[in-house]
């Protein structure tokens, strides 16, 4: 590293250990069931979202993937007092936001 380069320092704003130890996540606020639900029943009747039933067994307490990332999602992401600006990050991040949904129908 050059000795040019500057270094930003910490704000007032700046995230801090531990700052949102008490905060609500986005699953305790708002979850969007219905959206889940419809990825969820597609991820379980296409053919290549049966990867273990190929290989000749059945596992019974295999959720769908997308439940599952939603999840683990839905507890990292921090609620503020935007409910919409959360939901479409979450939307965003998990790949189902309108945008998204529109391209894998046309592919």
């Amino acid at each position: 590293m050059s000795a040019d380069v500057a270094v930003a320092l910490p704000s007032a704003t700046a995230l801090s250990p531990l700052s949102l130890k008490d905060a609500r996540s986005f699953i305790e606020v708002q979850f969007p069931v219905g959206r889940l639900s419809a990825e969820a029943y597609k991820e379980r009747k296409a053919g290549s979202g049966q990867t273990l039933t190929a290989l000749g067994s059945y596992w019974k307490g295999r959720k769908p993937l997308i439940l599952c990332r939603a999840v683990v999602l839905g507890c990292l992401l921090p609620a503020t007092n935007n409910p919409t600006k959360d939901l479409n990050i979450f939307l965003k991040l998990m790949g189902m936001d309108d945008a998204a949904v529109r391209s894998r129908r046309l592919s």
